[in-house]
């Protein structure tokens, strides 16, 4: 595992998710973010150091932002901005993360991670009244 990984799989798993069913208005979003239930391919193709796959699911949940309803949008959007920062920083090579403007990065993408807490509650919330999904 690259260095780093281990920081972002972390934070993949601080916004992960678990699926329920779907009933509401926005059954084909819900159904889009409940194949995100945790994340789970995310983390495995950065665990794998697949950059190919690890950005093409960093796509995926930049899209599903996207397609967001209009109430979690500008959050979901967050939390994808997120966790592209996060895997950036986990991508480093090893050489330019022990660099000053490295850790300064890494110190950057925490601070905003550790912000990321209102985005995911709001998503959240929003998604368990509205398609039965939770946020861990």
């Amino acid at each position: 595992m690259r260095p780093g990984a281990h920081i972002a799989a972390a934070a993949i798993a601080a916004v992960s998710l678990t699926a329920g069913g779907c009933s509401s208005s926005e059954a084909a979003f819900c159904e889009e973010l409940g194949q995100f239930a945790e994340l789970d391919a995310l983390q495995a193709a950065l665990e794998a150091g697949d950059e190919d796959a690890t950005y093409a699911q960093l796509n995926a949940l930049d899209a599903l932002a996207e397609n967001a309803p209009e109430q979690i949008r500008g959050d979901l959007t967050e939390i994808s901005d997120v966790m592209a920062e996060v895997v950036v920083v986990a991508l480093q090579d090893p050489s330019d993360a022990a660099t000053s403007e490295g850790e300064q990065e890494r110190e950057r993408v925490n601070q905003r991670l550790s912000r990321v807490v209102g985005h995911t509650t709001a998503v959240s919330d929003w998604t368990e009244e509205n398609c039965g999904i939770r946020l861990n």
